[in-house]
């Protein structure tokens, strides 16, 4: 069972650089679709071991939405080999299909 992390940009950027498989959530508190997707998301995290995972309060960090190009919420993230895929909204079945997609190519 993975946990998640709450984190800012730099700390994204270097868990991107250091792991294999980083997971991103990026969320408002004040946002409906966040609220429901909060435990979507913490249920893949629980789901599917072997990725980092992490989420981002755009509120509280300056510029983020302009530095991941972040227009709307929720927007998941899942950076692996130098790409990143994107995810607005609740995408569960996606998410996860991709996860798996990549913790197979990975060798998990």
């Amino acid at each position: 069972m993975s946990q998640v992390r709450s984190v800012n940009g730099d700390i994204l950027d270097s868990l991107v650089k250091q792991k294999e498989i980083v997971v991103c959530k990026f969320f408002k508190p004040g946002c409906g679709a966040c609220q429901e997707f909060k435990n979507v998301y913490l249920n893949i995290a629980r789901e599917i071991n072997g990725p980092t995972y992490v989420e981002i309060d755009v509120t509280k960090n300056e510029n983020i939405s302009t530095r991941y190009g972040i227009q709307y919420l929720p927007t998941t993230k899942i950076y692996f080999r130098g790409g990143v895929e994107t995810f607005i909204g609740n995408q569960r079945e996606n998410i996860t299909d991709s996860l798996r997609l990549k913790l197979s190519q990975a060798g998990y």
